[in-house]
């Protein structure tokens, strides 16, 4: 099956892009949580608790679960990394919604 080479090989491709992502992430969400925190604490606190989540759903799932992808193909398993993709995007919406209310 040509799968999974395909599979390690989007994974090297994709690790610098989405690196630069996270880390861009990481600092907003530090950012938005030092300029909220004196104003607003809760929606500080509530913004920072959702790219934790974000990032503990990114490293603690979807991690191993395309390392499993990377050894074998598995249509379940590919189908259930794109339901949970949604709930990372989820994440990732309500954070930038809160930052673009907050900048209303």
């Amino acid at each position: 099956d040509a799968f999974p080479e395909y599979h390690r090989q989007h994974m090297r491709r994709m690790m610098a892009p989405v690196g630069v992502i996270y880390l861009t992430e990481g600092v907003s969400a530090a950012l938005l949580t030092w300029w909220l925190l004196g104003d607003t604490p809760v929606v500080a606190l509530l913004a920072a608790l959702l790219f934790l989540a974000q990032v503990g759903l990114t490293f603690f799932w979807f991690v191993p679960h395309h390392q499993d992808l990377a050894q074998q193909a598995d249509p379940a398993k590919l189908h259930t990394a794109l339901t949970m993709n949604r709930w990372r995007v989820g994440l990732e919406s309500m954070r930038l919604a809160l930052a673009l209310g907050w900048m209303s």
